[in-house]
């Protein structure tokens, strides 16, 4: 969560006070990663966003690699013909 909230600018999980990175101790509360970098934003959402990303980029890698397996297989049906 330490990398995620720097990386991000973010507090928090699905929402700032929840699973909050400095963790909530008898010396800090809830609200410490809002105190000490003033970062107002869940990190949910980023993390949402971040594999959405990642997913559609695998989904493109796996279509065009389906795209010039056939492209291949095409070629080669032709090829073998003649």
């Amino acid at each position: 969560m330490f990398q995620l909230t720097f990386q991000f600018e973010c507090c928090g999980f699905a929402s700032v006070k929840d699973r909050v990175y400095p963790f909530p101790s008898k010396y800090s509360n809830a609200s410490a990663c809002v105190d000490l970098y003033s970062y107002t934003e869940p990190c949910l959402p980023h993390l949402q966003m971040a594999t959405r990303q990642i997913a559609i980029s695998l989904l493109v890698v796996v279509i065009l690699n389906l795209l010039l397996n056939v492209i291949h297989l095409t070629c080669f049906i032709a090829y073998t013909k003649s």
